[in-house]
């Protein structure tokens, strides 16, 4: 019985292919090493040491899974996200989980990347998890799957009910505005100068990438027809609107704690612009 019988969004990892097994064997070292550092090198109790381990591995995982579907032409930016995913993660000591799985979802409600349109489990889970956030104070996540929808209830193929629950997340999000409301933060460190023009200067790159996707080379998974340009190019700029919402809106770690989409969009503009300087093709 396949998973995707009942969910339009699960995307199996296939490990015939080199790159999904190559992830796996990945995480599944980051899982052990971190595992044993944390309880045979620094002592701690085996418990808390199998959790840090765990939450170092979904730290490379996510950072891959999300560059499948942030920068779905180029496989590499998927595999350099992975140590700067890492480095984020021992930097901040762990990750808004629920955040970026949210994030992953709905990049594939948005995307079409499976070629099947959403399912009542999808539909279940997806609203589920937004309300949770919602209710956590994580308002944007709300307006983040209600734009997801509405492109999946837009674009082709389209999937007209995709409206209403479009609707239900930006209800969602209203509400946790008026009654969750998450407080500002005037942060120094992060408006700083350098900071501020460095912020600046990876989102145009970025930018510049999503612009490539007018006519995307890679297919969805079940209907292998060409993924929609349009519908990839709306889902980046989500992304892009919704970390830069949360790095001028809060504090510092708030924007670290979700460092595997950072990741992601750093290893997007590091391959654009190696690129650039190599005129070597990506594809």
């Amino acid at each position: 019985m396949q998973l995707s019988n009942f969910s339009a969004l699960s995307r199996p990892v296939d490990i015939s292919y080199r790159s999904n097994f190559s992830v796996l064997l990945i995480s599944f070292f980051t899982l052990l090493a971190a595992f044993f550092y944390q309880w045979w090198y620094l002592d701690n109790e085996f418990g808390e040491s199998i959790w840090w381990a765990v939450q170092a591995m979904l730290a490379v995982f996510l950072a891959w899974a999300l560059g499948r579907e942030i920068d779905p032409d180029i496989k590499a930016s998927a595999f350099v996200a992975i140590p700067i995913s890492f480095g984020l993660f021992l930097f901040a000591g762990s990750f808004q989980w629920w955040v970026l799985l949210a994030m992953l979802l709905l990049l594939r409600v948005g995307n079409h990347c499976t070629g099947k349109s959403v399912k009542w489990l999808d539909v279940i889970f997806c609203l589920g998890l937004c309300a949770y956030l919602c209710w956590q104070g994580h308002y944007l996540v709300g307006f983040a799957f209600c734009a997801a929808f509405l492109v999946d209830s837009r674009l082709p193929p389209a999937n007209k009910l995709s409206q209403w629950y479009a609707l239900a997340a930006l209800l969602m999000a209203i509400l946790s505005m008026i009654f969750f409301p998450a407080e500002l933060s005037n942060n120094e460190f992060l408006f700083s100068g350098w900071w501020i023009a460095g912020v600046v200067l990876v989102l145009l790159i970025y930018l510049l990438a999503i612009r490539e996707y007018k006519r995307p080379h890679s297919t969805e998974d079940y209907r292998v027809q060409p993924l929609n340009g349009q519908r990839v190019q709306s889902t980046q700029l989500i992304v892009l609107f919704f970390v830069l919402v949360i790095y001028l809106t809060q504090n510092f770690m708030a924007s670290i704690e979700l460092g595997a989409i950072w990741a992601v969009i750093l290893s997007v503009d590091l391959l654009r612009f190696y690129q650039l300087l190599t005129r070597r093709s990506l594809y």
